[in-house]
């Protein structure tokens, strides 16, 4: 009842559709990274919104492309009433020395995710510290400082799958290396058991993780 209130607030819905409730459940229950699976139209990024509030710490998303992110951050603002959102994008005058983590929503792309200085920051990031300006680290918290990595469209991660990206290559190999403390959230409308497989191995989800509510 308390979730379907904070619903109404921040969506023209009254109520959850078919799967949503489940697999928000069972997600925020997992131990260590989880896959959503359901089909295109049934609202599966409604599930991670409802976790970033829920959660006090802030969440990133890695979605395939920029205009992908734009066309979601637009349906945040519109339909959801939700404006703490971040797009990270690699340009002339960003490199991302200097970041730091403002909002409570932060998409990413692949391509961006791997730029050196955010990987540096991510590894302070995963480790709960930051970087002084003397060079010395300074411990901010006992675990990372991030709920949870959501990969939007993860079957793009597999080359078994249809839709696989080149840009996806070391996605596994840095998010593990950089953000292994954080647990991983997937998403997906197609994946077949060789994707399901491939991006298990490639990211060390439990099989009991994997969740097809509808």
């Amino acid at each position: 009842r308390d979730l379907e209130y904070i619903l109404s607030e921040i969506s023209p819905f009254g109520c959850f559709r078919e799967g949503q409730f489940e697999a928000l459940q069972s997600m925020l229950a997992a131990r260590k990274h989880s896959v959503c699976i359901m089909p295109t139209g049934s609202g599966k990024s409604l599930i991670y919104y409802m976790a970033s509030l829920l959660q006090p710490l802030p969440l990133f998303v890695v979605a395939p492309t920029d205009v992908l992110i734009q066309d979601q951050i637009r349906n945040l603002k519109t339909f959801h009433h939700i404006d703490n959102v971040a797009h990270l994008q690699l340009t002339g005058e960003n490199s991302f020395k200097d970041y730091e983590i403002h909002n409570s929503l932060n998409f990413i792309t692949p391509m961006t995710l791997q730029n050196r200085h955010l990987l540096v920051k991510f590894r302070h990031i995963n480790n709960g510290t930051t970087r002084l300006k003397n060079g010395s680290e300074l411990r901010l918290a006992n675990g990372p400082l991030v709920s949870y990595i959501v990969l939007d469209e993860i079957h793009c991660l597999s080359n078994w799958g249809h839709d696989f990206r080149p840009e996806y290559l070391m996605l596994s190999r840095y998010l593990n290396k950089y953000l292994d403390q954080i647990p991983l959230w997937g998403f997906t409308a197609t994946a077949n058991y060789t994707v399901v497989e491939d991006v298990q191995k490639q990211l060390g989800i439990p099989q009991q993780n994997f969740f097809s509510p509808i």
